[in-house]
């Protein structure tokens, strides 16, 4: 019975924390089309089987379903008149409802990340080397630990993410111009970063600067309500930007396919967190999932919030709908994009288990 027990701080956790991640997704749907008074059929928590459920005054069928997975709701939009039997509503209500969803999961992100900030505080990580690694370009060009990097090439950096981005934008073998911080003395050198090649998945050459630092970690910094609530709403921006950066890669192959985890990976995750017992961790987790599924369903794929919405869109510049014909290949390529990404990243978490890991060894992959 021990694996049972083991396996409930998996299943059970990352149960609850998709499902509260879905709900929030779902009841910005819910709310938008309900302030724009488009008829709402059912509002769902889970799938399949209605377990309990109950119809409110506006006809709206509220249901917990036996499949506890994430949930969804289902708005009437082939239906003549909406619920105040005005005229069938503008693609632009529909862009808007399309939309609320993973707005609803930025928007969450940020008050639940603002809030950890202000009761727990914020990581401050500025870039003070640590120290140098030896004969690097840092290292000649005599940068040394306690130094605070705040300019490259005149441009204002805070974080490595910028540093890499700006290293990143480089030529080979062209100098750049670092300004430091050190002991309050501001201090400008140049150097030329190091610069190699790496082949991406599909054999092709990637560019790598690097200029030989390693920085020192930050401190934890108690912040007010309001700068709180800013610096969530930039670091959840900065993550955002991170995840559709790491997708991108995929695609484009800098980044390995291997990096793109399913909901096997991710239960995994929550049960390492759960066991934990660290609240900040399971908080900040939940965070970090919803700006994945906030950005996943922005893409303009059919099926996903994202295609919906170009779709209206598009309604609303030409003043037309797109042809049945033209929806239907959309759909069909849309579904074909979504089913081979899960497909990749259930193959990728099915991969990582240690079970078939020993089945693959044993076939000889």
């Amino acid at each position: 019975m021990n694996w049972l027990l083991d396996a409930s701080f998996y299943v059970i956790p990352f149960l609850l924390i998709f499902t509260l991640v879905t709900f929030i997704h779902e009841l910005g749907h819910f709310w938008i089309a309900r302030r724009n008074k488009i008829a709402i059929q059912v509002f769902s928590i889970g799938f399949g089987p209605e377990i309990f459920g109950y119809t409110d005054q506006l006809n709206t069928r509220w249901r917990l379903s036996a499949i506890p997975l994430g949930g969804y709701v289902l708005i009437d939009e082939d239906s003549a008149e909406s619920q105040d039997n005005e005229p069938k509503k503008t693609p632009w209500q529909h862009f808007c409802v399309s939309v609320a969803g993973p707005l609803s999961n930025y928007l969450s992100a940020v008050i639940l990340l603002g809030g950890i900030y202000a009761m727990v505080g914020r990581p401050e990580s500025p870039l003070m080397v640590r120290e140098t690694v030896k004969d690097s370009p840092a290292a000649a060009a005599g940068i040394l630990s306690g130094d605070v990097i705040t300019h490259v090439n005149a441009t204002p950096i805070t974080t490595f993410r910028e540093l890499r981005n700006v290293l990143g934008r480089g030529i080979p073998d062209a100098p750049i111009s670092i300004r430091l911080l050190r002991d309050e003395e501001t201090i400008e050198m140049r150097l030329v970063p190091a610069y190699t090649e790496k082949n991406n998945v599909f054999g092709f050459p990637v560019p790598v600067f690097s200029i030989g630092v390693f920085l020192a970690e930050g401190k934890i910094q108690t912040l007010s309500c309001f700068t709180a609530l800013w610096y969530g709403l930039k670091d959840v921006y900065i993550m955002s930007a991170d995840m559709a950066a790491a997708l991108g890669g995929i695609f484009v192959g800098t980044q390995p396919v291997g990096t793109l985890g399913g909901p096997v990976r991710i239960a995994e995750m929550v049960g390492e967190i759960s066991k934990s017992g660290s609240w900040t961790h399971i908080l900040l987790f939940i965070v970090t999932l919803s700006v994945n599924l906030g950005l996943v369903n922005l893409f303009p794929f059919p099926g996903l919030d994202g295609g919906t919405a170009a779709l209206c869109l598009f309604e609303c510049v030409f003043g037309r709908p797109l042809s049945n014909r033209v929806r239907e290949v959309i759909g069909y390529f849309g579904f074909v994009i979504i089913g081979m990404l899960m497909a990749l990243s259930l193959g990728n978490d099915l991969w990582q288990m240690s079970i078939f890991q020993k089945l693959w060894r044993f076939l000889g992959f």
